[in-house]
């Protein structure tokens, strides 16, 4: 079984510094790994002894779960004297994606890449102009 990703002093620590209580960075916790291991394989994923090529992901991911702008729960705005409340939920987190660069950066990490080479992936489908002159954008 391979070592836990992060801890919550880690997850707490990551810049900028926020306050998590220890339910919610169980839960960020099993999230990411479940993330991670989805991309490297079960069993190479628990054959791993040393996470630390993946820590810095890890913590990203996680904070990104804490801090997504979906869990905004109240705003206030004041004219006078300009002042900006935001009040976000940490109860609600964002879901556990990694972005194509966290994939790949995982892959190569675990020898699952060899170094220099790349991937062609299908390019994004062609969307219809809706200026008329144009047939797409």
């Amino acid at each position: 079984m391979a070592p836990p990703l992060f801890t919550k002093a880690e997850l707490e620590a990551y810049p900028p510094p926020v306050v998590v209580e220890t339910a919610t960075a169980d839960l960020v916790l099993s999230l990411v790994t479940a993330e991670i291991r989805s991309v490297v394989g079960g069993e190479r994923y628990d054959a791993l002894t040393d996470v630390s090529a993946l820590k810095g992901i890890a913590l990203a991911l996680g904070r990104r779960m804490i801090d997504h702008p979906g869990g905004r729960r109240s705003t206030s705005r004041q004219i006078d004297d300009y002042q900006e409340t935001d009040t976000f939920a940490v109860e609600s987190l964002a879901p556990a994606e990694l972005t194509d660069g966290e994939v790949e950066r995982i892959r190569r990490a675990v020898g699952l890449d060899p170094a220099g080479a790349f991937t062609i992936r299908p390019a994004a489908p062609r969307v219809p102009c809706p200026v008329p002159a144009r047939r797409w954008c």
